[in-house]
């Protein structure tokens, strides 16, 4: 259901700070990375500074640029923030030297510490290594071109010299504690009014053989330990409650990376589906006509629930909070049989007695996913004929993790009071598809331990178990817009697939015009083109693009909780339509991202089914997801994709189950350094159709309190001679020219039908800084998906057969050779 959080005020005093540190001195020149040919390295004022292969790092004079012609400069990258590291609250700029706000600053450390440091461009392999020569040890990338390191005093001394000499390494500072600190934390610390009040807090530490002494002290100064100390990364997590006085102590030792609040997490029909689908009307505002499963039937799924992915609601309970008769549900038994359960576990991480689910959030998000439900009549259909308890994958199967009990508060204790405790539960019980309508709303201005975790949990749900355990996640966007930057953690990190809200088309129903208990009335729900006013925008930390994607998100109708103590505090209305007890509705992104959730069950079985993906790749799911959508083009829509607003647009079934031939890569090309390419040659199969390419990647995970970005690969295409860029739009259509996209892990290139001829397909890893692809022996790496929408692939060889012609006359059988 819809729900706000309260934005935090900003700091009394804005600072930025410049951290002291040792730099190269700089000319008047510019930082430019150009494609081979772009630029003349004998052109005065133009000299190639490293050489990437793909591309080259330049100096280029002021002059010397002035003298291009603006389209030549257009093809150019010219990056300001490759002289900054992007820390949230104090960017550092790193060819200035200033001071910290003395208040947040600290002593140059006398022995071992995170220090900073920054190259002078796209990372290359040698100059990690030439960093731990020093003694030095990397601990995690920070953009731009920057990392963490662990070093002693002389490993300090000797990076100091690199980056006065400022071949490839341009900074060495210190790691000061106004990095280190969340909003509120600092805002308390610089007014220092209430130093006896009592803030919960994550602290993250770097995790090495000194560490128990900082445990030591953090727990000394602790009033309650909610959550002990937990591996990430190459970090440890610890969530306590301390004094006010006592944050920039902590801050300030020399192995913690972050203080922040701990802030309050909260929870974020065939109509439904039908749109989904694409089935429109003639005017696109909602869908043509009922028959939903019928269609899906048509396309040949299958009707076993075990044929399916399972996917895990992480939400309040479902039903009676047991795995029986659908948790006493029928809609959640095979063909509504009431018997044959397709919910598969509960799981309980909060301390009810019961996984049951009183407030209804669960349960109705469970219904919206996989309800079954062909029963004719009010209240079963509406006055259009519409099912109310069809959900999207109606022969899937779900499982159920309760995060927040039935009072109302979230809590986790059981399984650990972490994140990483929450999706190791998930991952235990078998899930490969976690469907999540919470999160953090006041936190939407920072990528926290949050957003970090879940980016995590996406690549790797168990950090214990040898290899990574891949999985895939779907978070609501939240409640909070319709301003920009409101989308929450965890949703506004990057390998999650984050979920906004447009409208559903259901303004009335029997009990007349209707305005739901969340105040979302006839024209919140009356066009499914419009984005819904509340729906969190983007963009997230680091300039990057969220939601991804869109689906209908009010007057969602669903089953109600039939457990014991039902109130429906959690959904819109308890009941809807009046007069019945069957049904619930609600208005949210909540509401919307099952839906996704339950899209993403089917494209699981399709690309299984269809295209031989055993186990389709997060990063496959989110490609494929993006790659058959609906833009929309009523309020809040249209744009440049992707936006802030609708992402790529809304999942379009018809699309993604078409006969159009695709051309599928899952994470089987790795990347091991900056500079290298992968290209794929086909042509356009049906000019009467439109092409669509996407590329995406599960990144490394990035630094709390940061711009979050790691690794960087981009897309390029040449279509029919014409080259795009990867997300360069103008409406719903790529355009030539622009610059390659830095900013996001995922890109795409869409053109209309009309388009014929050859296409190829570059991905070059422009930055390859971190550890994209963990558990194996490289550090620094990444892989990819990709889906190419209305593609057919060259053949990479010919056949040549000898003798081209051969007769045979002969009334009985006859052998003849021919050479290949």
């Amino acid at each position: 259901m819809r729900s706000h959080g309260r934005a935090l005020a900003a700091a009394g005093c804005t600072l930025l700070a410049l951290a002291a540190g040792i730099g190269a001195a700089t000319a008047k020149s510019h930082k430019v990375i150009a494609a081979p040919g772009q630029l003349d390295p004998a052109t005065p004022g133009v000299s190639l500074w490293h050489d990437y292969g793909a591309f080259g790092l330049y100096r280029v004079s002021d002059e010397a640029l002035r003298g291009l012609s603006g389209e030549a400069r257009a093809r150019l990258r010219i990056d300001p923030e490759m002289d900054a590291i992007l820390f949230d609250r104090h960017p550092i700029s790193t060819t200035a030297v200033r001071d910290v706000p003395p208040t947040l600053a600290a002593k140059s450390p006398a022995g071992p510490a995170l220090h900073l440091v920054q190259f002078v461009g796209p990372i290359k392999q040698a100059w990690l290594d030439e960093v731990e020569a020093t003694g030095a040890r990397l601990v995690q990338y920070v953009a731009t071109n920057g990392y963490m390191v662990w070093s002693d005093a002389a490993s300090r001394g000797k990076l100091d010299g690199l980056a006065a000499d400022g071949d490839f390494l341009q900074f060495s500072g210190s790691f000061q504690p106004a990095y280190k600190l969340g909003g509120s934390i600092e805002r308390r610390i610089l007014e220092a009014t209430r130093p006896d009040e009592l803030v919960p807090v994550v602290v993250q530490m770097y995790s090495h053989t000194g560490k128990s002494a900082t445990q030591q002290a953090v727990a000394n100064l602790a009033v309650e330990v909610q959550a002990d100390w937990s591996p990430i990364l190459a970090f440890e997590n610890t969530l306590i409650t301390v004094r006010a006085a006592d944050l920039l102590t902590i801050a300030a030792l020399p192995d913690v990376v972050w203080v922040g609040e701990r802030f309050p997490r909260h929870k974020m029909d065939e109509v439904q589906g039908q749109i989904l689908a694409g089935d429109f009307n003639a005017g696109n505002t909602g869908p043509a006509a009922p028959g939903y499963l019928a269609w899906l039937d048509s396309l040949g799924f299958s009707q076993n629930p075990a044929d399916y992915p399972l996917v895990n609601v992480t939400d309040d309970g479902v039903g009676n909070g047991t795995i029986v008769n659908g948790a006493g549900d029928s809609t959640l038994t095979r063909f509504r049989d009431g018997v044959t359960s397709r919910i598969v576990y509960a799981n309980n991480c909060t301390t009810d007695a019961l996984a049951d689910g009183r407030g209804g959030h669960g349960h109705i998000n469970t219904s919206i996913i996989s309800g079954y439900d062909q029963r004719a009549g009010l209240p079963f259909t509406d006055a259009n004929g519409y099912l109310r308890g069809q959900g999207i994958n109606p022969y899937g199967r779900t499982g159920n993790t309760k995060i927040f009990r039935n009072a109302g508060a979230y809590d986790v204790s059981v399984c650990g009071n972490t994140d990483t405790g929450v999706i190791k539960s998930e991952q235990d019980k078998g899930a490969v598809i976690s469907s999540n309508s919470w999160g953090c709303s006041g936190c939407a201005g920072s990528y926290d331990d949050s957003s970090q975790a879940y980016d995590v949990g996406v690549r790797d749900a168990d950090l214990a178990e040898s290899g990574n355990q891949q999985m895939i996640y779907l978070f609501a966007a939240g409640n909070s817009g319709s301003g920009a930057g409101t989308v929450g953690t965890p949703g506004n990190g990057k390998n999650m697939i984050t979920v906004g809200a447009s409208e559903n088309q259901r303004p009335n129903d029997e009990g007349g015009g209707w305005t739901d208990g969340c105040g979302v009335g006839a024209t919140g729900a009356d066009n499914a083109m419009d984005v819904i006013n509340f729906s969190s925008r983007g963009p997230a930390p680091g300039s990057r693009v969220k939601p991804e994607i869109i689906a209908p998100g009010t007057h969602i109708q669903g089953t109600a909780s039939n457990a014991t103590g039902y109130a429906g505090d959690s959904v819109c209305d308890q009941y809807r339509p009046p007069g019945q007890t069957v049904f619930a509705a609600s208005s949210g992104t909540s509401h919307s991202t099952p839906a996704a959730a339950g899209v993403a069950s089917l494209y699981y079985r399709w690309m299984q089914t269809e295209y031989g993906l055993s186990t389709p790749s997060p990063a496959m799911m989110k490609a494929y997801m993006v790659a058959h959508p609906t833009y929309l083009t009523g309020v809040s829509g249209n744009g440049n994709l992707p936006t802030n607003s609708q992402g790529y647009g809304m999942p379009n079934m018809q699309l993604a189950f078409d006969d159009a031939p695709r051309a599928l890569l899952d994470q089987t090309q790795i990347f091991g350094a900056t500079g290298e390419t992968w290209t794929w040659n086909g042509a356009v199969a049906d000019p009467g159709k439109p092409v669509r390419i996407v590329m995406t990647y599960t990144d490394a995970a990035g630094a709390i309190g940061t711009s979050p970005q790691v690794n960087n690969l981009d897309l390029q295409a040449t279509v029919g001679g014409s080259s795009y860029l990867g997300n360069a739009f103008s409406g719903q259509w790529s355009t030539t020219g622009g610059t390659a996209d830095n900013k996001n892990n995922y890109e795409a290139i869409f053109l209309p039908a009309g388009a014929s001829g050859a296409i190829s397909i570059t991905v070059t890893a422009a930055n390859v800084a971190g550890d994209g692809v963990p558990n194996n022996a490289t550090p620094t790496d990444q892989d990819f998906a990709l889906v190419c929408y209305n593609c057919a692939q060259n053949p990479d060889f010919t056949q040549q057969v000898t003798p081209t012609s051969l007769s045979v006359c002969t009334p009985t059988a006859a052998d003849y050779t021919v050479n290949i």
